[in-house]
């Protein structure tokens, strides 16, 4: 029978390959030039100084705008890459989990569910563990064609949307945002996994090793 520590040895070539994807999808934003534009002036004025500051920085503007273009490009596909980490990621604490963490109060969704309970593992963040963000995010990875997201997964996106800022929702968290339909790349990023590294600290924590 599998063990944790060999479901993370064998799993790990692909989510080095998996998390290498994704940089290097995203280098052309990394390497893209970032023209900004500071004016200590009057309304009157701004507009010719804009004109004037276009021209000159021309290139640069150019260059950025086709990064833009390249990245929005890039996006569905790094997407699918981070929605593959987050179901590795589930099956690993799905199959491995000792339980969950008793100093960690479970919400309605997740209290009265055997499976769903075992995600009650990892560091916090914004108020929610790491392993009903990766439930969640899976969830909404692979149903994200279905009419509607089950509860704990519109439990787990209400709580970080309406915990970024007073009063402003998380607009790339947002179920609601009709732009986005595969929100995994941008759960990759609140949980912070760049790298391989990064998530196996946390599996290795989430999975008892």
């Amino acid at each position: 029978m599998e063990t944790p520590t060999q479901f993370l040895g064998d799993t790990e070539k692909a989510m080095v390959a998996l998390f290498r994807s994704i940089q290097e999808l995203r280098k052309v934003e990394a390497d893209a030039p970032t023209p900004v534009m500071f004016c200590d002036c009057s309304e009157e004025s701004f507009a010719e100084k804009y004109l004037a500051w276009q021209k000159v920085n021309s290139e640069a503007i150019s260059k950025s705008w086709s990064a833009d273009k390249a990245w929005w490009s890039n996006f569905p596909s790094m997407s699918v890459l981070a929605g593959s980490i987050l179901t590795i990621a589930y099956s690993g604490i799905e199959f491995f989990s000792p339980g969950p963490d008793k100093t960690i109060t479970l919400p309605g969704s997740f209290k009265d569910h055997p499976k769903r309970k075992k995600f009650c593992r990892g560091r916090i963040i914004s108020g929610v563990p790491l392993g009903f963000i990766i439930y969640a995010g899976r969830h909404q990875f692979v149903h994200r064609y279905s009419n509607e997201p089950h509860d704990p997964t519109k439990e787990v996106f209400e709580h970080l949307v309406t915990h970024y800022l007073d009063g402003v929702r998380h607009p790339a968290l947002d179920l609601s945002n009709d732009i986005l339909s595969n929100y995994a790349l941008n759960y990759l990023d609140v949980i912070g996994w760049e790298n391989c590294s990064a998530y196996l600290d946390d599996m290795k924590d989430m999975i008892g090793i």
